[in-house]
């Protein structure tokens, strides 16, 4: 009798287990699908670097989504910026809508990163924040989502309803966003007794860098400090273009910086950096014509003071002498300064 007993306790034991067990794995996985929707990727299945990450993104009405203002910034700096290029390739894997494809223009002077975010209105969503880039009166509009109808009324930029903020390109929108008590005397300035750097750009342009049996290289490398209200870079930009429409599949583009320094406003130094090479952040290739980045500051915040002076530099197949497999041929340097 007592080994019946002890038998049907041990059966009765291993049942409840099995389904303590089975009752985990249906909750794990209903977190999982959960997690995914929250995404937005459960139909695409796909998979990021840092689920931990990038679980912070969303988007919901064809509007990107960033959980915070830090974790936007975080996307910003120069130690992570393969985040950059990794989102927008995410983006356009997800069929999202952006403002780049109002913008077909190879040259227009709008950071890639921020018009591949902005929905085809030019609107983000950073924290609890709308935020819309007006690209013709350089012109930023915000709106909480405390508020009804929060993305009409940014859309609107309806400034009259007293709930819509507008900054211009020159302000540090998310550092003053973020400090919503004092937003209208925009405190961050009056705290912070730093310089502000100004914003300007050089740009030299080299003819035929190459010319090999009729087909040659243009080249222009440009450095500069831009800022869009949301974001300030002190990058380059590397052009080249060719007669032969496969150019992209037989020259890559490299960028030599040479002791550059930055400050930020109120906080960090980084100075005497000297890279050898580095290869561009962000890329697009067109046959004959490939534009390149390479961003030496990336931030929210406006800098202090900055050097930076910049070269580019093409490897090609096109005029190669053994034992080498390529050649390379370089621009002279540009560099621009303000302290």
């Amino acid at each position: 009798m007592k080994k019946l007993i002890y038998g049907i306790t041990l059966l009765s034991t291993l049942g409840l287990a099995m389904f303590s067990c089975e009752k985990e794995s249906l909750i794990e996985k209903a977190e999982q699908e959960t997690k995914q929707k929250s995404i937005g990727l459960d139909s695409k299945n796909i998979e990021f670097i840092d689920q931990n990450d990038y679980s912070k993104l969303r988007i919901e009405n064809n509007v990107l989504e960033f959980e915070s203002i830090d974790y936007y910034e975080s996307f910003l700096s120069r130690e992570t910026e393969h985040r950059e290029e990794f989102l927008i390739k995410k983006l356009k894997d997800l069929n999202f809508k952006s403002f780049s494809e109002k913008v077909k223009s190879q040259e227009d002077d709008i950071d890639f990163f921020v018009k591949s975010i902005l929905d085809e209105n030019g609107i983000v969503k950073i924290g609890k924040w709308f935020i819309k880039l007006n690209f013709s009166n350089e012109k930023v509009y915000a709106c909480s989502d405390e508020k009804k109808d929060a993305y009409d009324l940014t859309l609107r930029e309806d400034k009259i309803s007293g709930f819509v903020y507008e900054f211009t390109f020159d302000d540090e929108v998310l550092v003053l966003l973020a400090d919503e008590a004092n937003l209208n005397n925009k405190a961050w300035f009056k705290r912070c007794k730093d310089r502000v750097a100004n914003k300007h750009s050089v740009s030299t342009l080299y003819h035929q860098i190459m010319n090999y049996n009729g087909t040659y290289i243009d080249a222009k490398i440009k450095a500069e400090y831009v800022g869009w209200g949301i974001s300030f870079k002190l990058r380059a930009v590397g052009e080249i273009k060719s007669n032969d429409s496969q150019m992209e599949n037989k020259a890559t583009m490299w960028f030599y910086l040479s002791n550059c320094s930055y400050k930020v406003r109120c906080s960090y130094n980084v100075s005497n950096y000297t890279y050898p090479t580095n290869y561009p952040t962000g890329i697009s290739k067109y046959g004959n014509y490939i534009i390149g980045y390479y961003n030496f500051y990336s931030g929210i915040q406006r800098l202090k003071n900055y050097n930076y002076k910049v070269r580019l530099r093409i490897d090609h197949t096109y005029y190669v002498m053994p034992p080498n497999n390529f050649a390379d041929d370089y621009s002279n340097y540009v560099q621009i300064q303000d302290y």
